[in-house]
């Protein structure tokens, strides 16, 4: 399943960069794909069906924030709305804590390189991605 996560995140991610927005299409099909996979892993007691509902709450907090503040993508809170219907709630705030820190250090160097103004607007996409990758397959014990 992490391949499959995988392989979906990274097509958001190049999508992310490259054309600095999103299809809907491939946001419904990471929806029902990681709903399906969420609903598989509640039937096989692998996941709480509470922790599956608040796994989408990360998401619905970077929704507001984007809709408030106009600083972050729609895709960005639906992608990890969705990625948290599959991760739960511990694992969905760790990924999020995971890919924040990793834009910012990130938006760190790319400022004191002066490779981007304070205003450039970073994709986040793929920090939710390598946030994803280092969660799954970096921290396994």
């Amino acid at each position: 399943m992490q391949v499959v996560i995988s392989c979906y995140l990274g097509i958001l991610a190049l999508w992310d960069v490259r054309y600095r927005k999103v299809p809907v299409w491939s946001l419904i099909i990471g929806a029902l794909l990681l709903a399906g996979m969420g609903v598989w892993k509640c039937v096989h007691g692998t996941l709480f069906w509470w922790t599956l509902f608040l796994g989408v709450v990360p998401g619905l907090a970077m929704l507001i924030v984007a809709k408030c503040t106009h600083m972050a993508g729609y895709a960005d809170g639906v992608v990890l709305a969705e990625l948290g219907l599959y991760l739960g709630w511990r694992n969905s705030v760790l990924l999020l804590c995971i890919s924040l820190m990793l834009s910012a250090v990130c938006c760190i160097l790319l400022l004191a390189l002066r490779r981007v103004q304070r205003q450039t607007q970073i994709p986040f996409l793929p920090f939710l991605f390598a946030g994803f990758m280092i969660q799954s397959f970096g921290m396994r014990g």
